[in-house]
C-alpha cells in the first residue's frame, strides 16, 4: 500500500521519458501517487501540453490534487491552460 516515492525512482522514470516531454506534448502518468511526477511533467510540457495522471486509489488522486494545488494551482486551472489532470 505504498507509493514508489523514492527520489531515485523518480529520477529513473524522468530520465527514461525526458526526451519526449517537450512543450506541447501529451504525457500519461500511470500510478501518479502523490502527484510529484505529474507536476514535474506538467512543467516540462508547458501550457500547450497536457499531462494525465491516473491512479487506481482515490485517496492518491485526492493527495495528488492537493499537492499540485498547493505547489502551483495554475497547473490544474483551465483558465490558465490546464495541463495537469489527475483522475481515478
Amino acid at each position: 500500500d505504498a507509493t514508489l516515492s523514492s527520489p531515485r525512482i523518480h529520477v529513473c522514470c524522468m530520465e527514461a521519458i525526458l526526451d519526449a516531454c517537450v512543450p506541447g506534448a501529451t504525457v500519461l502518468d500511470v500510478g501518479c501517487g502523490t502527484g510529484f511526477t505529474t507536476a514535474v511533467l506538467a512543467r516540462l510540457v508547458g501550457p500547450s501540453g497536457r499531462v494525465l495522471g491516473l491512479d487506481v486509489k482515490e485517496e492518491y488522486v485526492e493527495l495528488a490534487l492537493a499537492n499540485i494545488r498547493q505547489d502551483d494551482r495554475r497547473l490544474l486551472d483551465a483558465r490558465h491552460g490546464q495541463h495537469a489532470v489527475v483522475e481515478a
